[in-house]
C-alpha cells in the first residue's frame, strides 16, 4: 500500500500551486504544515481524487481512502447515537450487544460524554463534532485517512484526546496524512513535512 505523487503540476488561474511535486507516502503518520493558502487542503483533495492535476500522476496502490474535511459532514438533525448507528450498520452486521459496547468504549476513549448520545448533533460544539467524525471514521474499512485540520480551534484537552484516539484506534497499518497550521505531538513516529513553494519538504532538511 502506498500513494505516490509523480511530477504533479497544478495551477489555479495564473497561480501555480504545485510544480513537479514528487513524494511517496507509505505506512505511518504524515503531518503536513504550511502557512494558510499554501495548498495543504488542495493536496489532500488531489490525493482523495476530488480534483485532478493539470499534469503528472498520482498512483494509489491498494489505497482505500477516507477523508475528514474541515467542514463537518454529519446528520445534524439526528442524535449522536443515530449518527453512530447509521455508520455502524453500513459497515458491520448489526448486533445490539456489540453496538452498545462499541458506543460505550469509543465515546469514552474520544472524550464524548454519555449524556451527549441523545442530543441532536446540531447542539454539539465544534470540538464535539470533530470527535464524533473521528469516531465514525474508525468504522470505515479504509487504510488511508486524510485529516484536514482535525484539531483546529480546539482546547488542549480535546487535542490530546483526538491525538490518543488517532494513535490507539486509527493508526494500525494505515497511511494517515494530516494537514495542520501547527505542530501536533504524536507518540508514534511522525514524518513532519512542510509545503513550500509548491514542493513537499522534509522538515529536517
Amino acid at each position: 500500500m502506498y500513494i505516490t505523487l509523480k511530477n504533479v503540476f497544478l495551477k489555479y488561474g495564473e497561480t501555480t500551486i504545485f510544480e513537479n511535486l514528487n513524494y511517496c507516502f507509505n505506512d505511518g503518520v504524515y503531518l503536513i504544515k504550511g502557512k494558510s493558502g499554501i495548498g495543504k487542503t488542495t493536496l489532500l483533495n488531489l490525493i482523495a481524487g476530488y480534483i485532478k492535476p493539470d499534469s503528472g500522476d498520482i498512483c494509489k496502490e491498494d489505497a482505500q481512502i477516507s477523508y475528514m474535511m474541515q467542514e463537518t459532514i454529519l446528520f445534524n438533525n439526528l442524535t449522536v447515537k443515530d449518527n453512530i448507528y447509521i455508520k455502524y450498520i453500513l459497515n458491520n452486521q448489526f448486533n445490539e450487544k456489540d453496538f452498545n459496547e462499541f458506543i460505550i468504549k469509543n465515546t469514552n476513549d474520544i472524550g464524548l460524554s454519555s449524556n451527549l448520545l441523545n442530543k441532536q448533533v446540531s447542539c454539539l460544539s465544534g470540538g464535539q463534532k470533530r470527535k464524533l467524525e473521528l469516531l465514525l471514521l474508525s468504522l470505515n474499512k479504509s487504510n488511508v485517512l486524510l485529516l484536514d485540520e482535525p484539531v483546529a480551534n480546539l482546547d488542549e484537552d480535546s487535542i490530546n484526546q483526538i491525538i490518543l484516539y488517532i494513535e490507539d484506534k486509527l493508526l494500525n497499518n494505515k497511511i494517515i496524512i494530516i494537514s495542520s497550521h501547527s505542530h501536533i505531538d504524536f507518540k508514534s513516529k511522525t514524518k513532519n513535512l512542510v509545503l513550500l513553494n509548491g514542493a513537499i519538504i522534509d522538515e529536517k532538511e
